[in-house]
């Protein structure tokens, strides 16, 4: 792999369910910030990761179109299946990402349904959890328990609805990133219980300028942990299936939760590469246009 590779993949594909769209573009660990971001901004993808480094061990920088991101799920999962498929890791080898909210363990499994996924690890130390500091956009009506910040690498606010009300809810980029502003937070988490034992997700984020998000991982990982504490019925053992999005499966994203044996949860999706091409402008133009 080269400086200036570029690698489309999408990443949480499942059952009706393209998941997102994501790049990863092979960096220089010296790339300037404005560069990187001008790159994120002309992709266009949800999520792109610029990645640095050799075999087991890389250096990894995410953006949106919007903004930096210090922890991002997708763009992990996404650099990992590329660097695995470049044979810079060996089998059953774990990747080791560094990131701006520290190092984490990308770890595959081969005994999943569907194939070989891959997970990041959240492990219970990364954890924090407080109340919102303001109310919610959400008539009082349509909560079933109350709402709480869960930070899994980036605080976000998570609210409990009936099953029946939480296709209905709509909300403007507007009010959600006045919300964020507000509140301190990075996005807002509608989730309800479904009746085969999993999730359905919907998630507004500040990374996409308050838009919704067809599959968000951190987002993801935090669902367990604000269940348990509102009552809601999550499998705490098993791998936990998360579906998130709203409208048909180009919007759409299935992701996986399982519990980490010393506590914490770790992320997972499967994974699917879509192309490889170059970067068809310089650094230096990058950072002059975004200047």
């Amino acid at each position: 792999m080269q400086a200036g590779d570029v690698h489309q993949l999408r990443v949480f594909v499942g059952d009706d369910a393209l998941g997102n769209a994501t790049g990863v573009v092979c960096a220089h660990t010296a790339e300037p910030t404005e560069s990187m971001a001008g790159t994120a901004r002309l992709l266009g993808y949800p999520d792109t990761a610029f990645v640095a480094g050799n075999d087991a061990e890389i250096v990894v920088r995410s953006f949106s179109p919007f903004e930096e991101m210090r922890f991002c799920t997708q763009t992990l999962l996404a650099a990992e299946a590329v660097w695995r498929a470049s044979g810079q890791l060996a089998a059953g080898e774990p990747l080791l990402a560094r990131t701006s909210s520290g190092t984490v363990r990308i770890v595959r499994h081969d005994n999943e349904p569907g194939g070989s996924v891959a997970y990041v690890d959240l492990p219970a130390r990364d954890h924090t959890m407080r109340p919102p500091r303001c109310r919610v956009p959400l008539a009082d009506r349509l909560l079933s328990a109350a709402p709480l910040v869960v930070d899994t690498g980036r605080a976000r606010v998570y609210c409990l609805l009936p099953a029946e009300r939480i296709e209905s809810v709509t909300l403007t980029p507007d009010t959600v990133r006045a919300f964020c502003a507000d509140a301190d937070v990075r996005g807002l988490c509608l989730l309800a219980g479904r009746p085969d034992g999993g999730v359905r997700l919907r998630v507004f984020t500040m990374s996409l300028n308050g838009a919704e998000d067809a599959a968000t991982g951190g987002a993801a990982g935090g669902v367990p942990i604000y269940g348990q504490h509102v009552g809601l019925s999550v499998d705490t053992v098993a791998t936990l299936k998360v579906h998130q999005g709203f409208g048909g499966p180009q919007t759409r994203g299935e992701l996986r939760v399982r519990p980490l044996p010393g506590g914490g949860f770790a992320v997972g999706g499967r994974v699917v590469p879509v192309s490889v091409g170059r970067l068809s402008v310089t650094t230096h133009q990058l950072s002059t246009s975004s200047s």
